[in-house]
C-alpha cells in the first residue's frame, strides 16, 4: 500500500510539472497538456487515491488490492510517455493550416442538426432511443447511416458554438434573433437526448463544448474553474439519480414512463448513488486493475491487435466490404471473464491503457501513449487554435479525452482523428464560398 500511494505521489509531481511548464508558455487553461492533466487526474490520480484507502469493496467494482504497485507503476509509466512527446515535439515546426469560418459554417452546423433529428426519429419509431435497448444487439443491425449519423449534432454544435462566440466576443456584433434561438434550441436539443437516455457523460458534453469556447474568449482565474466544476459535478450527480431510478423503473414496471421513473428516486440511497457516480468515472482504473490480474494469472495469446485495428480503421469501408469491426467490448470482456459466454448484448471498454497492457504488457501501454500524444500534438501543432479550425481540433480532443479515455483503443483514435480531418475538410471548402449575410 505505502508503495503504492509513493507511485500515485510520483504521478501527481510529474503531472504538477508539466501543468508548471505549460503555464509558463500560455495561461489559457484549456492547452492540450493541461486538459491531460485534468482528465488523468479525474480517471486515474483520484480513484488511485480513493478506491485502495477508502472504497477497495463496492458493490460496482472489485479490486485486487495486492495489485496497487503494479497498477500505479502501470499508470506512471503511461503518463510519462504521454507527456514525453509534447516536450519532444515543441522543438519542431510542422506546416500550419490555419482558417477561420464565415457564416456558411452555421448552414453546416444546421444541416448536421436536422440529419440528427431524422436518425433520433427514426430511433424512437424503432424502439432503440433509450439507453437499455441502445446496448441491444439489434443496434447493429440497424442501417449503417444510422449508426454514422447519430449523434452529427455533436460536431453541429461545435461549429455552431465557435460561430456564434466568436461573432459575439471578437468581431462585437450581436447575432441576429434566429441565430440566438437556434443557438439556445440547438443547445438545449443536444442536452436534452442524452438527459432522457440517463447518459451522463453525454448530458456533460454540450455543456462542457459550450464552456470551452466561451472561455477561450473569457479568461478566468483557476478559483472559478473550480466552481464550474462544482456545477458539473453536481450535474452529473443529478443524472446519476435519473439514471438509477431509470433502472429502477425499468426492473420494477418494464415500462419508460417518466412519473413511475421520477416516483423511483426515493427509493435511491445516498451511499448507492455516491458510489455509482464514482463506478462510471473510476472504470478506466478498476478495469486496468483487471486487465493486469488477467495478465499474471494466465497465458493467452491476444485475440486482436488494437493498434493494427487503429489503423486499418482508418480505411474507408467503401474500400474495404470485409472491414473488421472496430468494437471489441464484448469479445474482450468475454475473454476477461467479465462477461458470460453467452452475453452477446453488451461489451466491456478497458481503455487506452488497458487494451495496451492487455496486448503487449508494459510495451503496450508505452506504445498506447505514445500514439496517442503524438498525433494530438501533430495536429495541434498544424491546427493553431486561435483560428476557428484549430478550435474544432481543440474541441474533438475535448471530447476524445473524456470519452475515449473509457472507450477503445481503435474506435477512438478513429473517431478523433478522422473525425477532425472529416470536419476541417467540409470547413474549408465552406470557408471558400461566399458568405451569407445574417440581417438582425
Amino acid at each position: 500500500m505505502l508503495l503504492g500511494n509513493l507511485l500515485t505521489l510520483i504521478s501527481i509531481i510529474v503531472l504538477s510539472y508539466f501543468w508548471y511548464l505549460d503555464a509558463l508558455r500560455s495561461n489559457f487553461i484549456f492547452t492540450p497538456i493541461k486538459l491531460f492533466i485534468l482528465v488523468t487526474f479525474l480517471y486515474l490520480i483520484l480513484p488511485s487515491i480513493i478506491i485502495p484507502n477508502f472504497f477497495p469493496v463496492s458493490l460496482f467494482w472489485s479490486y485486487n488490492s495486492e495489485l496497487i504497485e503494479k497498477n500505479h507503476a502501470v499508470i506512471l509509466i503511461f503518463i510519462i510517455f504521454f507527456l514525453l512527446p509534447y516536450r519532444l515535439f515543441s522543438r519542431f515546426k510542422f506546416p500550419e493550416i490555419n482558417f477561420n469560418f464565415n457564416n456558411n459554417a452555421f448552414l453546416l452546423s444546421i444541416f448536421f442538426l436536422l440529419i440528427s433529428i431524422i436518425v433520433k426519429a427514426y430511433m424512437i419509431n424503432q424502439g432503440m432511443f433509450f439507453i437499455e435497448d441502445e446496448n441491444m444487439i439489434e443496434l447493429n443491425s440497424l442501417p449503417r447511416f444510422v449508426r454514422l449519423f447519430n449523434n452529427l449534432h455533436l460536431w453541429g454544435l461545435m461549429i455552431f458554438t465557435i460561430s456564434y462566440f466568436k461573432n459575439r466576443f471578437v468581431n462585437k456584433f450581436s447575432s441576429s434573433v434566429i441565430i440566438n434561438y437556434l443557438f439556445y434550441f440547438y443547445f438545449i436539443f443536444t442536452l436534452s437526448i442524452p438527459l432522457l437516455q440517463g447518459r451522463r457523460f453525454g448530458v456533460l458534453f454540450p455543456i462542457i463544448t459550450v464552456l470551452v469556447i466561451y472561455l477561450y474568449y473569457n479568461h478566468v482565474k483557476f478559483s472559478k474553474l473550480l466552481k464550474y466544476g462544482t456545477y458539473l459535478s453536481l450535474i452529473f450527480l443529478t443524472i446519476t439519480i435519473f439514471r438509477q431510478a431509470q433502472i429502477f423503473s425499468i426492473a420494477n414496471t418494464y415500462t419508460f414512463n417518466l412519473s413511475t421513473i421520477f416516483a423511483s428516486i426515493q427509493f435511491l440511497d445516498i451511499d448507492f448513488l455516491i458510489e455509482s457516480s464514482l463506478s462510471r468515472i473510476f472504470n478506466v482504473y478498476v478495469n486496468l486493475n483487471r486487465v493486469i490480474e488477467f495478465s499474471f494469472d494466465n497465458t493467452y495469446t491476444p485475440f486482436y491487435n488494437p493498434f493494427r485495428l487503429a489503423f486499418t480503421g482508418l480505411i474507408p469501408s467503401f474500400l474495404w466490404s470485409d472491414k473488421p469491426n472496430l468494437s471489441i467490448g464484448n469479445s474482450l470482456g468475454k475473454e476477461l471473464g467479465l462477461l458470460h459466454s453467452s452475453n452477446d448484448l453488451i461489451g466491456i471498454n478497458v481503455g487506452w491503457i488497458g487494451e495496451g497492457f492487455y496486448h503487449s504488457g508494459i510495451f503496450g501501454v508505452v506504445l498506447a501513449a505514445l500514439l496517442f500524444s503524438s498525433s494530438i500534438v501533430i495536429l495541434v501543432k498544424i491546427f493553431n487554435n486561435r483560428y476557428d479550425s484549430g478550435k474544432v481540433v481543440l474541441l474533438m480532443y475535448v471530447i476524445f479525452l473524456i470519452s475515449g479515455y473509457q472507450m477503445e483503443l481503435a474506435f477512438s483514435f478513429n473517431s478523433f482523428f478522422k473525425g477532425s480531418i472529416f470536419l476541417i475538410f467540409i470547413l474549408y471548402i465552406l470557408s471558400k464560398l461566399p458568405n451569407i449575410i445574417f440581417k438582425s
